[in-house]
């Protein structure tokens, strides 16, 4: 995947411990989300989620949301975030899962957040991270050449 195609969400929050360095964060949605037809084969509020729990990743794809923060961040009760992220977890693009939740559990036996990792599969990263698509598609991916010479031109957009 060339540099050229890979679209950046900005997500700068002190409130989660970002502050001092004067740089941004970058979640990388990569332009082969669209391309490989991952976006046109998840459904809305499953994508809505996973954008929301890749702002909390780390460089590996491990992230921590409480579900009350997941709620917040899309604006839905705590019940629907929580059947949406039960939902994304089970979610097969295919064959193979892009989100894998575990539990874990403090030395006292009470149960710690969720632990989400977000899979290479999902087409976002974080810092260097990378992507990867299903053999099948990866074959079948276009060019950068004939990327760039539709996909933006097509919208209305000239180099």
């Amino acid at each position: 995947m060339s540099e050229s195609q890979q679209l950046s969400i900005t997500y700068d929050d002190s409130s989660y411990g970002v502050v001092g360095t004067g740089a941004d964060i970058f979640v990388k949605m990569h332009v082969s989300a669209r391309t490989s037809g991952l976006m046109r084969e998840m459904p809305p509020d499953l994508w809505k989620t996973l954008c929301a729990l890749a702002t909390y990743m780390d460089a590996s794809g491990y992230c921590y949301p409480t579900i009350e923060q997941v709620a917040y961040d899309i604006g839905v009760s705590y019940r629907t975030a929580q059947r949406w992220l039960d939902k994304l977890c089970k979610f097969r693009w295919n064959g193979e899962p892009i989100v894998v939740k575990s539990q874990g559990r403090f030395r006292g036996g009470n149960y710690a957040n969720n632990r989400y990792n977000i899979l290479p599969l999902s087409q976002l990263s974080i810092f260097d991270g990378k992507v990867e698509l299903p053999e099948v598609i990866a074959n079948g991916m276009p060019t950068d050449n004939e990327v760039h010479s539709t996909d933006w031109h097509s919208i209305g957009f000239h180099k």
